[in-house]
């Protein structure tokens, strides 16, 4: 009967193990070297990084709604409550008022806390 070999005895390169060792401790390329390698075509753009998606815009391969969209899945829904009193919001866009508030868009659940404002905290 031959031996059982374990994870541990056999070889690391030639399982292609050490290689994808090798990729896991990279480092996060930058903001800028993910800029300047999709420049060069070395990387896709991708819309679910910032990067992407303004690089996705400039060659006008997604429309703004897209941009905005994915920028929204990225945020995790942090946009998702109402800004007086944090109730999730509806998926219909009519039940939904957007107000700008020093400068910045807010969304609330009803006209009334619309007219309230933004809660502090």
């Amino acid at each position: 009967m031959a031996d059982k070999k374990t994870v541990l005895d056999t070889d690391l390169e030639k399982e292609g193990i050490e290689e994808e060792k090798a990729k896991f401790l990279q480092k996060e390329p930058t903001s800028g070297e993910k800029n300047k390698e999709m420049r060069k075509g070395e990387r896709d753009a991708d819309i679910t990084s910032e990067e992407g998606r303004e690089e996705l815009i400039k060659n006008d391969e997604i429309s703004p709604q897209e941009e905005a969209f994915a920028e929204g899945a990225e945020d995790k829904g942090e946009l998702g409550t109402c800004a007086y009193c944090g109730k999730p919001l509806s998926q219909d866009p009519e039940k939904v008022v957007e107000k700008e508030i020093d400068g910045e868009k807010v969304w609330f659940c009803s006209e009334e806390h619309a007219k309230k404002g933004k809660k502090t905290e």
